[in-house]
């Protein structure tokens, strides 16, 4: 008598189960490389070095960092850092005294400034993220010899999101740069300084909806 062999893929119910093991091994596969693929494009910076800026108020370069880019995409920027504003005044008698701080940041991809929204027009791209005006006036004071002075200095953490929309896929590798302007005035009895402290830059790539754009709405 001839013993009969069996071979479990002839099985309906097993080959069903053999192809939907291979699916979701396929899924989560696909899941892993998606996942590794966007913590690739995932982008992040930081500095702790402190700048302190002069009156002229030249641009600085706070944080600086390359990311690659396969296709047109959408990258939206998150800028995280401290500012703080010294001032001093010192008013002699009857007298007028001032300074001012201000700390104003943007972005650059390659070079070109990201603009807050589509119809940012004016010092395109450039956020304050600081800013004080100290001024303290004295009148009718008969001894013109009298001396007040006062100091303030404050320190706080601000952050602000640019969307970079359309961003090409050619150069492949992009540098993006977060810039500052710390600039201070003030009177011959005062002075001031614009600092920044600790800073991080965040950089996501987004997929918007098609011929998306970032608008201003009046309020």
């Amino acid at each position: 008598m001839r013993a009969r062999t069996h071979t479990l893929l002839r099985s309906p119910v097993v080959a069903v189960a053999v192809l939907m093991i291979g699916l979701l091994g396929l899924v989560s596969l696909s899941s892993v490389e998606a996942e590794e693929k966007e913590k690739k494009n995932k982008v992040a910076a930081s500095g702790s070095e402190t700048v302190v800026m002069t009156p002229v108020g030249a641009p600085v370069v706070l944080l600086s960092e390359n990311i690659k880019t396969s296709s047109w995409t959408d990258l939206i920027i998150g800028v995280t850092l401290e500012c703080s504003i010294i001032t001093e005044l010192t008013n002699v008698g009857n007298s007028t005294e001032e300074a001012e701080g201000q700390v104003r940041v943007w972005i650059e991809i390659d070079g070109n400034v990201v603009p807050v929204a589509e119809n940012d027009m004016t010092d395109p791209g450039k956020v304050v993220f600081c800013n004080r005006l100290h001024r303290m006036t004295i009148t009718d004071l008969d001894d013109e010899d009298a001396m007040f002075n006062t100091y303030l200095r404050t320190r706080s953490a601000n952050a602000f999101n640019w969307m970079a929309m359309n961003v090409e896929k050619e150069p492949k590798i992009h540098t993006v740069a977060v810039l500052a302007e710390l600039t201070t005035s003030a009177t011959d009895g005062a002075a001031a300084q614009a600092i920044v402290g600790n800073r991080t830059m965040i950089i996501e790539p987004v997929k918007s909806a098609k011929q998306e754009a970032v608008s201003e709405i009046d309020v």
